[in-house]
């Protein structure tokens, strides 16, 4: 009788657990995405319920899910958590952005996460802004597949010097993990620190 009620229990969890990683799954659906979270600026249309939800979820899916899962959580790498804007470059490393971007700490617990994080920044057909930040990522939570990851993709696609540009920019030790990576933005990057360079040519003749 103490077996029967024991295995009870133990099926009542496991169909309790899949219940919830399901309903994980849906919540976090590329339609329901909140824009530009990435940001200390918080949206107009920010729907506050629905980010405490989706928050949970990646929550779920980090205890519960696999390795299927990293694509899914990719796009949530720009949910903050508490404290992402307000620290100091000393509080910067894997455990702080394990903790100040939700579905980073969700995906470094997924077993085998790394070579799904691996395999996608390795695809050229993904967007370019999520490949910089998985390689972003990979930067914090294994440092070798991410040094290998970048001469691959240089090797690959050493025709698209564009491409170059922003992989030399993220390599930046000054550079800390803050959510999706727009290329955007870093080509304002690479466009300031031209004007630096000629700038400092033009005083030093």
């Amino acid at each position: 009788m103490k077996v029967w009620i024991f295995t009870f229990f133990l099926l009542t969890l496991g169909l309790g657990k899949a219940d919830s990683i399901t309903q994980a799954r849906q919540e976090l659906s590329p339609s329901l995405h909140i824009e530009h979270l990435g940001t200390p600026a918080i949206p107009r249309s920010f729907n506050n319920a629905l980010f405490e939800q989706q928050i949970q979820a990646i929550d779920t899916i980090g205890k519960y899910g696999n390795a299927d899962d990293v694509k899914l959580l990719i796009p949530y790498l720009d949910y903050p958590g508490p404290g992402a804007f307000f620290f100091s470059p000393g509080e910067s490393g894997d455990e702080f952005e394990k903790t100040a971007w939700p579905a980073f700490g969700a995906i470094a617990r997924i077993p085998h996460s790394t070579e799904r994080l691996y395999a996608y920044a390795l695809n050229k057909n993904n967007p370019i802004d999520y490949r910089l930040t998985v390689l972003s990522m990979l930067r914090y939570v294994a440092p070798d597949a991410f040094k290998n990851c970048i001469n691959k993709i240089e090797a690959a696609e050493s025709d698209n010097t564009k491409l170059g540009g922003y992989l030399r920019l993220i390599q930046d030790p000054k550079m800390q993990f803050s959510g999706i990576i727009h290329h955007e933005e870093l080509d304002e990057w690479q466009q300031e620190i031209k004007m630096r360079n000629e700038h400092k040519a033009s005083s030093n003749p």
